[in-house]
């Protein structure tokens, strides 16, 4: 088994992640999609257990998370989810509702190259391509329905560092 689907109800979880553990080799998963439609108050022991069995897949390349409690702002915050991110994904799909959330996103998955986030709005869509245009170089976006693509380029660093000569000479 390489890919797992995970689909979250309001009386989850019956079981916990951790039992899956039994049945499947969460190393060998590559792909997992979570989605929800409805959670009705936030369960940090949910967020454990979702991050013990993230952790577990290592060889994880994509993840994608649906979801509309995003855009209902239920007592889950979207910053729950993100402290819950692998660092090694490459690919991530996933909603956000602020241009802070970007920064974010990056330093916790330190390996992106392909990121998709989820977008209510189209003025919203036209603020996350301009953060990246004024923060990144060689990264290429794309809008489409309220989803914007992006292909990682790099991030842009306020360098402290002079070079003069064969000298650097750093400022703090």
């Amino acid at each position: 088994m390489t890919e797992i689907d995970l689909q979250f109800c309001n009386d989850w979880p019956l079981i916990s992640l951790q039992s899956l553990f039994v049945f499947i080799d969460i190393s060998r998963i590559v792909h997992i999609q979570m989605s929800s439609n409805y959670l009705n108050e936030y369960n940090q022991n949910l967020f454990m257990d979702i991050k013990i069995f993230l952790e577990q897949a290592q060889n994880l390349f994509s993840l994608f998370i649906h979801s509309s409690f995003y855009r209902h702002k239920l007592d889950l915050t979207v910053e729950n989810i993100h402290s819950i991110l692998p660092h090694h994904v490459k690919y991530l799909q996933i909603p956000i509702d602020n241009l802070d959330q970007i920064n974010m996103i990056l330093q916790r998955c330190e390996n992106l190259s392909i990121i998709e986030f989820d977008i209510e709005g189209v003025e919203f869509c036209k603020k996350v391509i301009n953060w990246f245009d004024e923060n990144t170089t060689d990264t290429t976006c794309r809008e489409s329905n309220d989803i914007v693509t992006v292909w990682l380029g790099k991030k842009r660093i306020q360098s402290t560092e002079i070079c003069g000569g064969h000298k650097r000479f750093k400022f703090q």
